[in-house]
């Protein structure tokens, strides 16, 4: 699988902004990711790496994509041993 960069809209940002932010590469991706699924105008990603959403953004870029809206977020959690 391969892992592609992810940038976040910032704060008032829109999706033409956002694409063009991209295409000039005028600031580093907000994380990356691996891409699970694909199927007409939906995309499901998994994050990967140290870097993390922030969990803010409404709309998303993806390398080789191109523009999203975030409409849902799914956690995997770990246990961690207590005490």
């Amino acid at each position: 699988m391969d892992v592609v960069d992810v940038w976040e809209a910032e704060q008032d940002e829109g999706l033409e902004e956002l694409t063009r932010t991209t295409r000039e590469r005028s600031r580093e991706p907000s994380f990356r990711g691996v891409i699970l699924s694909s199927g007409g105008d939906t995309l499901g990603l998994q994050v990967v790496g140290e870097a993390l959403p922030s969990g803010e953004a409404r709309f998303l870029f993806v390398a080789g994509r191109g523009a999203y809206e975030l409409t849902r977020v799914l956690l995997a959690l770990r246990a961690r041993a207590s005490g």
